[in-house]
């Protein structure tokens, strides 16, 4: 993974009666990453539905999110879309 990415063991998923699921949560130190993963082409508002929830939850723990989808619209900043082969050239070390 080129070293530039770390993370502590430990990924897990959330899930909440009323507010949906975030696919699997990762760890860095005491921060929290919570990322979605869609099958999609096609991005939707409502991808993001968990991931508010989560950051909404645990507030200053969550630094970051990530939404991993099939489609075109990447974003950077505190609340990353990507494409699922851009996150993939990423985690190899490829930019």
């Amino acid at each position: 993974m080129n070293g530039s990415i770390k993370f502590d063991l430990g990924e897990f998923f959330f899930r909440h009666n009323h507010h949906g699921e975030v696919d699997l949560v990762l760890r860095r130190g005491n921060q929290l990453i919570p990322v979605e993963i869609k099958s999609s082409g096609t991005y939707q508002p409502d991808f993001l539905k968990g991931l508010n929830y989560f950051e909404k939850l645990f507030g200053k723990r969550v630094t970051e999110s990530w939404l991993i989808y099939d489609g075109k619209l990447e974003q950077a900043g505190s609340q990353k879309i990507m494409n699922y082969r851009t996150y993939a050239l990423k985690m190899a070390g490829n930019k």
